[in-house]
């Protein structure tokens, strides 16, 4: 199939005739005029094109957006429940889920063209701000992954070398990983002579994707020129390369430790979990005491209720996510990688073939951007299958959804039966409860009144004893 491009330039040089200004390239020479018809011609031509992917990618956006906010909705609510409910696991889960939505977001308004277009994005630094602000969100997800990884080592494996993570620890490494981050994406803040580099077509706001700074013209993708470094190569070892070791290595260290471990070992694990302790394996009952009696008898009371299958549920939810997540988002800038390091050399012939090319490219990376969506789909769908526990708090949670919903007519035999099954043992337990109060308020009685007639009984023997004395003497 032959380019019309390339056709019309082929053209140009047929029709070479004195007279006319004319341009020498590569030792031929080509008519001026006839060149600036062909690039008018191929710049209505892209006209007509892009609208074609701009629809494409907002069908693509619209389907991705509606299952990913459905899965990120439900994680959320998941991970703000028991187990994961007051744990760094299910923090640092609940902050990677919420900073996945902000770029779904910004994807959708201004990448698929619904509310701005170019020349509205390009109106304003702010909104460019806003519009680039999606791979600094990008990063922090990547980075919360990572932290919950690390954290969840360093609370299995027992060593001295490695310190229980506490609150604050966690607090201070979630801050630190954030400013890394901003430093990381500056070129969100970069904003170059915007006059300069702006066209019919093409503005310089929305053209920087995966970090290759450059800009779009009709010459194709135009680097600035202003790094001293490879940005392709860099942001494939930072976004995808590290992240993808940290993972693995911290994954079989999980898995080692804790699936294949004794049950020695994640009772060690329950004690020490999410550093809301920080002890040695070795302490007695009564300090594990003292240290839970500083805080308040509700949260120690579901200390003492975590089991063995918390541990692993929670284990494994790490396992899912941090694999699932690094995997997906790592095809986009792995696609940008290899479509930037792999440039045929520049020619004007093969212009409006690399353009066209440049524009594929960058509407390919778009739709891989909206396809780590599918990571909370996955995600969601791995919980579901491979979680009993998960499986009961999502039929939970619908249910008190339906239950404030005008669809609780609908419901109200499930409802009801479900809660009758569920209040029978709470009503069991409290009938126990007061019965062995009851029980225990008796037997102290029983026990009071048991002592007083027993003084009462010692007093009158013992008078009896001194009036028998006294007529005794007498």
């Amino acid at each position: 199939m032959t380019n019309p491009v390339f056709d019309c330039f082929q053209s140009c040089l047929a029709n070479i005739s004195s007279g006319q200004e004319l341009v020498l390239f590569n030792n031929e020479s080509y008519d001026l005029g006839c060149i600036g018809q062909c690039s008018s011609a191929h710049t209505q031509s892209y006209a007509d094109t892009s609208p074609k992917y701009t629809l494409i990618i907002q069908i693509i956006s619209v389907v991705l957006i509606t299952f990913g906010l459905f899965g990120k909705v439900f994680n959320c609510i998941i991970f703000l429940r028991k187990p994961l409910r007051g744990t760094s696991t299910g923090l640092l889960l609940l902050l990677k889920t919420i900073f996945d939505t902000l770029p779904l977001l910004c994807t959708f308004i201004f990448d698929t063209k619904f509310f701005l277009k170019d020349e509205q994005m390009n109106s304003s630094r702010i909104t460019c701000l806003l519009a680039r602000s999606s791979d600094i969100f990008v990063s922090w997800s990547i980075g919360f992954v990572v932290l919950c990884c690390l954290t969840r080592v360093i609370t299995i494996v027992h060593s001295t070398r490695l310190p229980q993570c506490t609150r604050l620890h966690v607090f201070l490494l979630i801050i630190l990983m954030m400013i890394c981050g901003a430093c990381y994406n500056w070129h969100v803040f970069y904003y170059k002579s915007l006059q300069k580099h702006k066209d019919q077509d093409f503005t310089y706001c929305n053209v920087i994707f995966g970090r290759q700074i450059g800009y779009f013209s009709f010459n194709g993708f135009e680097p600035t020129a202003d790094l001293l470094y490879n940005a392709p190569i860099v942001n494939f070892v930072v976004s995808s390369l590290i992240p993808f070791t940290i993972v693995a290595i911290t994954n079989i260290i999980i898995i080692k430790r804790v699936l294949k471990s004794p049950t020695t070992r994640l009772s060690k694990v329950d004690l020490h979990r999410n550093g809301a302790i920080s002890s040695s394996s070795s302490s007695s009952k009564s300090s594990s005491q003292k240290r839970f009696s500083r805080s308040d008898p509700n949260r120690s009371s579901l200390r003492h209720i975590i089991t063995k299958k918390d541990v692993s549920y929670e284990t494994t939810i790490t396992l899912t996510t941090s694999c699932v997540f690094l995997t997906t988002n790592s095809i986009a800038s792995i696609y940008v990688y290899v479509k930037t390091s792999r440039r045929a050399p520049r020619n004007i012939i093969h212009d409006g073939a690399k353009l066209t090319e440049d524009v594929k490219t960058s509407n390919v990376y778009l739709i891989l951007r909206m396809l780590t969506l599918l990571d909370t789909v996955l995600e969601f769908y791995i919980y579901f299958l491979t979680g009993k526990k998960f499986r009961k708090e999502f039929f939970h949670v619908i249910g008190e959804i339906l239950q404030h919903s005008p669809l609780r007519k609908y419901f109200k035999f499930k409802r009801t039966s479900a809660s009758t099954n569920n209040t029978l043992p709470i009503i069991k337990e409290n009938k126990q409860n007061k019965n062995v109060n009851s029980n225990g308020n008796i037997l102290k009685n029983n026990t009071i009144i048991n002592s007083k007639f027993k003084t009462s009984i010692i007093t009158c023997n013992g008078k009896q004893e001194m009036l028998d004395r006294i007529e005794s003497t007498v």
